[in-house]
């Protein structure tokens, strides 16, 4: 605010103070600027940002001479409350410390340069949880957790921390609170400023070490059963994404370079999968990881596609497929030829199709149950807290249309291609079981098909909607 403004203000808390709030509330209502777009700061202004995300309660304050502050940025599970849970905002896709940095790079004439932090007081509404978080860090062999203030110091550079423990942090022990949250129990996290330029962090979902100059992370996870052709729609994808990207998108993985590197130049040379990867070796899990270009910040995002193999989701170990627990998207590949189709009441015209291919529908032997892959994909999900699907979305993915299954139809509209789960496939009991999920998105897609028939941009342009990327 300007002088002007700020002598209004004070004209409106003193009449707050003498006389009421509703008076006071009412005469602030008539303010001609009340309910229209946000102008941006200028010099000589005091602006106040009440940033409220279901959760946490922040304020970013930018000074008369631009000199900004955040205060309190905090986190916690506030959907485990049930009944009494209030509506996260603006949605349930990321945790709250980043949902505040991003409001805070629109807003910050200095984008990401925070001039200093304060935090209020140690709970986890203000300051975030050890209960709750987007991921762990390591740090000289300890583990910290990115929650409230700390995940927002991922995307953010604070200059100075006003700390109340100084000098001798014995209140509260520094890391936790004395005794915790009285309802939850839950401690609160010790923030991770100083040095975290260099910081080595281990992924807590692919256990991969990324160094924080590396950028921002993103995970997606591609589920599927073997034979379902996972790598193969993965090596497409990328492939689409570097036609996009051009040289902002490039392969960061040293295990598996040569032949990540390899397949995905062949796909864009041919346009298509001509010659199939070599399918994921049994019950290993990696990721693929991707170095994107942001398009308004230093660093680049690190996208990781999570590959398990097939054999995982059918009996494997949930601590082989941790992983995948720490997701924004997961994509359930159906494929016609590998799923057990005896237990599902089809179309006529599915049947047909089927009995075309030599695949009796009425023999399961030798297929897979897709309800129990998304079984074991949901409990892995599920493993992180009651409420962890609702921040991911589901995406259902029919592979292999070239075969031509789904006839005529628009293919490329999510309603007509759920409504083939539904009644042509008979999924339609799993498919009323998704309701869990924060969003679900039906596509179908071939890597053999060349262009946009393909819907493979269909597929990528999900991926980058849903884990937040911008290309640049």
């Amino acid at each position: 605010m300007d002088r002007r403004d700020f002598i209004k203000t004070s004209l409106l808390a003193g009449t707050a103070l003498c006389l009421d709030w509703e008076t006071a509330f009412a005469a602030g209502c008539h303010d001609i600027r009340a309910g229209k777009p946000w102008q941006g700061w200028k010099e000589g202004q005091f602006q106040i940002h009440f940033i409220y995300t279901g959760v946490a309660e922040s304020m970013f304050l930018i000074f008369p001479d631009g000199t900004t502050m955040l205060l309190d940025c905090g986190d916690f599970d506030a959907l485990a409350r049930g009944e009494k849970a209030v509506p996260l905002l603006p949605d349930t896709s990321r945790h709250s410390g980043e949902w505040i940095a991003r409001y805070v790079t629109r807003v910050n004439p200095a984008v990401t340069d925070v001039d200093y932090m304060l935090l209020s007081h140690y709970h986890n509404d203000h300051a975030g949880s050890d209960r709750f978080y987007a991921e762990k860090i390591l740090r000289d062999g300890q583990e910290y957790c990115l929650s409230g203030f700390s995940q927002a110091a991922e995307m953010l550079s604070f200059k100075k921390a006003i700390d109340r423990c100084w000098p001798t942090y014995d209140d509260p022990i520094p890391g936790t609170t004395d005794g915790g949250d009285p309802d939850t129990g839950e401690h609160m996290p010790t923030m991770l400023l100083n040095g975290r330029d260099k910081l080595p962090r281990e992924c807590c979902t692919c256990h991969n070490i990324l160094n924080a100059r590396e950028g921002t992370d993103k995970h997606v996870a591609f589920v599927g059963v073997p034979g379902s052709g996972k790598t193969t729609i993965i090596y497409r994808a990328i492939a689409h994404l570097q036609e996009l990207a051009g040289g902002d998108v490039s392969i960061m993985d040293v295990t598996d370079f040569d032949a990540i590197t390899a397949n995905v130049r062949d796909i864009r040379e041919q346009g298509y999968v001509a010659n199939f990867p070599a399918k994921t070796s049994q019950m290993r899990h990696r990721s693929i990881r991707l170095s994107i270009k942001r398009a308004a910040a230093p660093v680049p995002y690190v996208l990781f596609i999570n590959d398990a193999a097939g054999e995982s989701y059918t009996g494997g170990e949930h601590d082989q497929l941790v992983f995948a627990s720490n997701i924004s998207a997961a994509y359930l590949l159906i494929d016609p030829f590998t799923t057990d189709w005896s237990e599902m009441e089809l179309s006529d015209r599915f049947d047909k199709w089927l009995r075309s291919k030599n695949i009796d529908p009425t023999d399961g032997a030798g297929k897979w149950n897709v309800e129990a892959v998304f079984d074991s994909f949901t409990n892995l999900i599920r493993s992180r807290g009651t409420a962890a699907t609702r921040r991911v979305t589901l995406n259902v993915v029919l592979v292999k249309k070239d075969e031509g299954y789904l006839g005529d139809m628009n293919d490329r509209e999510p309603t007509i291609v759920k409504a083939f789960v539904e009644r042509d496939m008979g999924l339609a009991r799993l498919v009323a079981r998704f309701g869990e999920y924060a969003a679900v998105n039906y596509m179908a897609v071939s890597a053999t098909i060349k262009g946009r028939e393909s819907n493979v941009d269909q597929l990528v342009a999900a991926i980058l909607e849903q884990t937040g990327i911008a290309l640049r």
